[in-house]
């Protein structure tokens, strides 16, 4: 018979303690072993995941778990336990649930107890044991990808345990063998972005150290991140070095573990904060004041924040290897495509100073930029694919499309009423050079492979789409106002796949996209800068980088002659457009706080931080 909560005030608790007794109450029942295996392995599975979890809480150089109030009452100062302790609680609870749950009976949840104990044998150092369960999980786990028919359920069951393949990068960094485990890294972030774009794949390809290593000449350097279940690991790539730097190797192993725990722990409490604060900004109305805009605590906060997470992923001591580095390769996992890394290697987020800036692309892995890297720009005689503000609701879009048309002399734009999916697609199979979207996009989450770009009324061309078109002319793919961004508090366990990873699925040699929704005028003044730049001849990602330190050093007073420069070009084909920045010159001309201001409005890197080059030539 179940009691009621009244005769157990530990259900009433909540967080550690009041799991531990919601499990054990629900064992207190008819739950018996030899009754009902299933039910009493999963309990027993989630007492584990619980001391976990517990101890997970950063702790202090004695090793000693901090506690809230509620832990302080309930456990004396000389009986709390140590984070190891409970990951021994942990280790014997997992033991308890792989009686019942067995690979025979129940593999699936055989394999999820095994991921589970795995991550408990590496925090207590035991690797040998580690690489064994993961070897063995990865044999159930095969045997059940092979008995399963559809391919939709294979790719299912792959990502459910992609885990197996990352904490064999742990596993390999615990050992010191970084070469090998930078290649495991880089297998499974293949492994998701082919399978999740693609038809099911049983064998990926995936590049050796020794193969990464032509991507890089001298004064060159790849950063690669890889976020497993416990750990993230950045790892520092130099030309012509035997193997992979690997952050903070070198400090104790007790030192090591703790770095490593509360560095991911303290990214994903990070990545939440920023999640929720920006899902809220994104949220307010466009009818609010550009002024309240800028107050809000998102917006306000984005410098401090970003100098947390610099200090998080200890880009300090990623910098001390770069000090003979012009050019940057970027390598990000899961959640950190999301987030703005290459401001994080800037000097100061608030000054232009003297020192001489990165120029840096990024990947989604390093086989995308091993296929792209015998792709050669050529800026004689650019085809232009313009798709225009499809929702017809971005009003500087139209500026902004229609300056850059004009740059090109051979141009196809197709404009808010006729951008259909079909329409679309039919152009983008065309021999075009670049593709220029001025619009609104979407990531899912659930099904990556539907994000998508919103076109006209009910019209979306989505990642799948455009995953399986040829894009192999197209040296340049600029989402302009298209957000890539997730909102709300989604985390990536997999990779981060979406529309940027389709262009480049589909053989399209770079890709340029804000992380974030920018101010409308502000955004129109960066792309037109980039594309001015590009057209000289100047590479995606340096163009970028000088677009950016353009607009964020430009004060009123200079930005207005390079506006009036450009309504004198557009008037005689477009004397609307003309007309309207003219009246842009005169309201900045007007107001004398504008004016006269030494004071660059654009210096925030809310406004020009967004913007990312993906792909790209890095010679």
């Amino acid at each position: 018979m179940s009691h009621p909560p009244r005769f157990n005030s530990q259900l009433n608790l909540r967080g550690y303690e009041g799991a531990i007794a919601s499990y054990q109450a629900e064992l207190d029942k008819a739950i018996c072993q030899d009754t009902r295996p299933l039910g009493w392995g999963t309990l027993h599975h989630g007492i584990g995941k619980a001391h976990y979890r517990q101890g997970q809480i950063p702790f202090d150089s004695s090793n000693q778990i901090g506690y809230s109030s509620i832990s302080n009452q309930i456990f004396p100062q000389n009986e709390r336990l140590t984070a190891f302790q409970y990951w021994h609680k942990a280790f014997n609870s997992y033991h308890q649930a792989l009686l019942t749950l067995t690979e025979d009976d129940y593999p699936e949840e055989h394999l999820e107890v095994l991921q589970d104990l795995i991550k408990v044998h590496l925090v207590l150092g035991q690797t040998e044991t580690a690489e064994q369960l993961r070897l063995k999980g990865l044999e159930v786990l095969f045997s059940l990808l092979n008995s399963k028919k559809s391919f939709i359920l294979k790719k299912q069951l792959r990502f459910k345990f992609i885990s197996f393949y990352q904490l064999e990068v742990d596993i390999l960094v615990n050992k010191g063998a970084f070469s090998q485990a930078l290649t495991k890294a880089e297998l499974s972030k293949n492994i998701c972005l082919i399978n999740i774009l693609s038809t099911w794949q049983e064998n990926v390809l995936s590049p050796s150290c020794e193969q990464i290593q032509q991507l890089l000449i001298p004064g060159t350097a790849i950063v690669c991140w890889h976020i497993s279940p416990q750990v993230l690991t950045t790892f520092v790539l130099k030309a012509n070095a035997t193997e992979p730097i690997v952050i903070n190797d070198s400090v104790s192993n007790q030192e090591q573990l703790s770095h490593s725990l509360l560095s991911l722990q303290e990214f994903r409490v990070w990545l939440n904060e920023w999640n929720q604060q920006y899902q809220d900004y994104r949220g307010k109305t466009k009818d609010q004041q550009e002024r309240d805009r800028a107050n809000h605590l998102w917006r306000k906060g984005m410098i401090p924040r970003l100098k947390q997470l610099k200090t998080i992923l200890d880009i300090d001591k990623i910098k001390s290897y770069l000090s003979d580095i012009t050019r940057l390769i970027l390598i990000p996992h899961q959640d950190l495509h999301r987030l703005p890394l290459h401001v994080l290697f800037e000097a100061s987020l608030t000054q232009i100073t003297e020192d001489k800036s990165l120029t840096i692309n990024y990947f989604p892995s390093a086989q995308i930029a091993l296929t792209l890297h015998r792709k050669q720009a050529n800026h004689q005689s650019l085809s232009l694919l313009s798709v225009e503000n499809p929702a017809n609701d971005l009003p500087y879009a139209e500026i902004e499309s229609t300056i850059i048309n004009q740059m090109f002399t051979n141009s196809t734009s197709i404009g808010t009423e006729t951008a259909t999916n079909p329409a679309v697609k039919a152009a983008l199979q065309q021999p075009h050079h670049i593709f220029h979207f001025t619009g609104h996009g979407a990531y899912n989450q659930r099904q990556p492979e539907n994000s998508f770009l919103s076109l006209t009324k009910e019209h979306q061309i989505t990642a799948q789409e455009i995953s399986n078109l040829n894009l192999k002319s197209y040296q340049l793919i600029s989402l302009s106002a298209c957000e890539t961004g997730i909102t709300g508090n989604q985390t990536i366990d997999t990779e981060y796949v979406g529309l940027v990873s389709a262009f480049l699925q589909a053989g399209a040699a770079s890709v340029l996209h804000t992380l974030w929704t920018v101010e409308e005028i502000s955004s129109a003044w960066l792309m037109i800068r980039f594309y001015q730049l590009f057209l000289e001849g100047i590479a995606p990602a340096s163009a970028l980088q000088q677009a950016q330190q353009w607009l964020r050093t430009r004060t009123y007073a200079q930005l207005v002659p390079w506006i009036d420069n450009l309504a004198t070009t557009i008037s005689d084909s477009y004397p609307n457009i003309g007309e309207y920045l003219q009246t842009i010159i005169w309201d900045i001309q007007q107001d004398s706080d504008k004016i006269d201001s030494n004071s660059p409005p654009y210096a925030h890197p809310y406004y020009w931080a967004a913007f990312t080059l993906t792909g790209g030539n890095i010679q």
